[in-house]
C-alpha cells in the first residue's frame, strides 16, 4: 500500500488572549489505485490509534443529486410513519386570497385522546374526515378576480388600463401583512404586500381575462391573478365600509368645533342651534 497523499482538516479556535488550530477529528488519505483503498478500509475499519476506534469508509464525493434524493427518502419515510394521520387531517390551503389581511393565522387542531386513537387506529375512519373537509372548502367568485404581487404605485387607473378589454365594474385596492423573506432582506419577519379585487362585467370574462393576462407585467411586475375568495370580497368590502364611517365620523368631529366658533352666546342663538343638532342627529 503506497499513500500519495494525506490531508487533516483543521479548524480555527479564536479565544481572548491565542489563536489555535484544532484538527476536525477526520483525515483523508488518496492512494494510487482505488484496489489500495479497500484494502486499507477492510483492514483498518474498527482498529484503535491513539486509545481511539477509527470509522473508516471510502470517500463519497459530494452531489447535490444525491443529496436530494436523500431528502426525498427522508421524507417518504416521514410521510409514510404519519400517513393515518395525514390522511384524516383537511389539507389547508395558504393563499393571499384566503389570508385575512395578508397574513395567514395558524391553524391548530384540538383532539382528545379519544379522538387521536380513532385516528391513528385505522383507515376506515378516514372517509368522514375528508368529506368534512370538502363541505368547509371555500367558495370564489365566479366574476372578481385576485390580483396578488402588485406594486405599490398601482393605481386604480392602472388596473382599469390592464383589464380594460373586459369592462371591470369595481376595483379594491388593499394593503395586508404577509410573513416572509423579502428578496431584498436577509431578514425573516413581516412585510406589506399591495394586493386587488377586480370585479369583471362580461360573460365568462373572468377566465378568460385571467388565461390572457396571466403572463402579461403590471407596471413591469409580474402579478398572480386568480379567482377570489368570496370571504375575502367580504371582508375587503367589510374594511372599505369601516374606513369611510371612520373618515366620515372625523369629518364630522372637525367641523363641530368650527361651528361653536361662530355661535353668538344669547339665549335665542343657543336655542336654534340646540334645535340644528337634533335635526342632524335624527
Amino acid at each position: 500500500m503506497y499513500r500519495t497523499n494525506v490531508l487533516i482538516p483543521n479548524r480555527t479556535v479564536r479565544g481572548f488572549r491565542s489563536v489555535q488550530q484544532r484538527p476536525l477529528g477526520i483525515a483523508y488519505i488518496v492512494f494510487e489505485n482505488a484496489e489500495e483503498a479497500e484494502k486499507a478500509a477492510a483492514s483498518l475499519n474498527g482498529t484503535a490509534l491513539n486509545n481511539r476506534k477509527l470509522l473508516i469508509k471510502a470517500h463519497v464525493p459530494y452531489s447535490p443529486v444525491y443529496k436530494a434524493s436523500l431528502k426525498k427518502t427522508r421524507s417518504y419515510f416521514r410521510k409514510k410513519k404519519c400517513e393515518p394521520v395525514c390522511a384524516a387531517v383537511p389539507e389547508v390551503e395558504s393563499s393571499e386570497t384566503g389570508c385575512k389581511d395578508g397574513s395567514c393565522e395558524e391553524v391548530k387542531l384540538n383532539t382528545s385522546e379519544s379522538e387521536e386513537n380513532s385516528i391513528q387506529g385505522s383507515q376506515a375512519d378516514a372517509p368522514e374526515y375528508v368529506e368534512v373537509a370538502s363541505k368547509s372548502e371555500r367558495e370564489v367568485s365566479e366574476d372578481t378576480i385576485f390580483v396578488g404581487k402588485i406594486s405599490s404605485k398601482t393605481t386604480d387607473t392602472d388596473l382599469r388600463s390592464f383589464f380594460a378589454d373586459f369592462n371591470p365594474s369595481e376595483i379594491y385596492i388593499f394593503k395586508g401583512r404577509a410573513t416572509g423573506k423579502r428578496r431584498d432582506s436577509l431578514k425573516l419577519g413581516y412585510h406589506s404586500q399591495v394586493s386587488a379585487l377586480v370585479r369583471i362585467s362580461i360573460d365568462n370574462g373572468q377566465a378568460l381575462a385571467i388565461d390572457q393576462l396571466s403572463k402579461q407585467k403590471l407596471n413591469g411586475k409580474s402579478v398572480t391573478l386568480r379567482p377570489a375568495f368570496i370571504s375575502k370580497i367580504e371582508e375587503v368590502k367589510k374594511a372599505v365600509a369601516a374606513r369611510e364611517a371612520y373618515l366620515k365620523k372625523e369629518a364630522l368631529e372637525k367641523e363641530e368645533p368650527e361651528k361653536e366658533s361662530h355661535v353668538v352666546p344669547s339665549a335665542e342663538s343657543s336655542q336654534v342651534d340646540g334645535i340644528n343638532h337634533d335635526n342632524e342627529g335624527s
